[in-house]
């Protein structure tokens, strides 16, 4: 069974505020040093090339999508999990076709909507999901909000901080999740961005196994930037 902590988190204007199931990106979070930093390193830029030559015969926004999964993994090293490998065509094209779902629902619908698929619509995988208002928004911002909620995480003792959200962190950093893949839809009301997550995380009484207990090794919280 799978949980998120999913009451109203504080109102820092770092950290995401909610939306229905998911997230609201504040495109600002991202660091575009420490991004750039990520991507020149020789790791970074060997997992991207193998990732954009895997993608790019299918996924919409390859270059993107890889460059979110460097972060990813990033985030990853930072809380002693191994790296995400390179996605399988059908976690990238499921991730694609409900983000696709959310932006044609919510235009019909004139306002944003956020909704997690239905489980039998990924079977083995989890999902975070994502919105901004800006049309330019990035998968990487998306990744940095989910893992901006690392400060509502009690990590010694592997529970929710009172009244946090923290599922989309922990997914990010999960321990057993080995791969996952972003995509994302555009239209008039914004960006919609979907993680999918193979094997998924969050499973109640797993969470000291699977996120490292002590916090991000460098001591540097995203959700504190």
């Amino acid at each position: 069974m799978k949980v998120f902590c999913l009451a109203t988190i504080a109102t820092a204007s770092i950290l995401p505020e909610r939306l229905g199931q998911g997230v609201i990106v504040n495109d600002s979070i991202i660091d575009e040093e420490f991004m750039t930093e990520v991507l020149a390193a020789p790791e970074g830029r060997a997992f991207k090339d193998d990732c954009v030559n895997s993608l790019s015969a299918y996924h919409r926004n390859a270059v993107e999508a890889c460059d979110a999964l460097v972060l990813n993994n990033k985030y990853r090293q930072n809380h002693a999990a191994n790296n995400f490998v390179v996605p399988s065509k059908t976690t990238c094209e499921g991730a694609q076709k409900w983000a696709q779902h959310l932006a044609d629902k919510s235009l019909a619908q004139g306002k944003p909507i956020l909704e997690h698929s239905p489980s039998s619509e990924r079977p083995g995988e989890g999902e975070n999901i994502a919105w901004s208002s800006w049309g330019g928004s990035t998968m990487s911002s998306a990744v940095t909000m989910f893992q901006s909620e690392d400060v509502n995480w009690n990590f010694s003792s592997a529970t929710c901080k009172k009244d946090k959200v923290y599922g989309h962190f922990t997914q990010n950093v999960w321990q057993s999740t080995t791969s996952a893949c972003y995509a994302k839809a555009v239209n008039s009301l914004g960006t919609w961005t979907v993680g999918r997550y193979n094997p998924p995380g969050n499973y109640i009484g797993q969470e000291a196994k699977n996120v490292d207990s002590r916090g991000p090794l460098d001591g540097n919280y995203v959700g504190s930037n």
